[in-house]
């Protein structure tokens, strides 16, 4: 289970297709399994590639978005976690 401390980044076989400006499409080159993403997640997305910790994307998140801490912290937590169990990111450390 991933927690605020956490760093993850994209896996490097995922191809990321933005679309309209705020949501892309991630494709998984080795499953061929594709993610879509609405403008929350494809922010958090964006995030992942400066190997930020999950507690500073949830402060960005909160600060784009003028939502709570604790609602920041949920969205990123909930998301990521799904990209990691699809093998579309990993740990920064692994």
């Amino acid at each position: 289970m991933l927690d605020r401390a956490d760093r993850v980044i994209p896996h490097t076989e995922v191809v990321v297709t933005e679309l309209d400006g705020d949501e892309a499409v991630l494709l998984h080159l080795d499953t061929k399994q594709y993610f879509s993403l609405n403008a929350t997640g494809y922010f958090i997305w964006k995030q992942l590639g400066s190997e930020r910790r999950l507690g500073d994307v949830a402060e960005a998140l909160c600060t784009h978005y003028d939502v709570s801490p604790e609602q920041a912290e949920t969205s990123v937590l909930t998301l990521v976690e799904q990209l990691y169990n699809e093998h579309l990111v990993s740990r920064a450390d692994d």
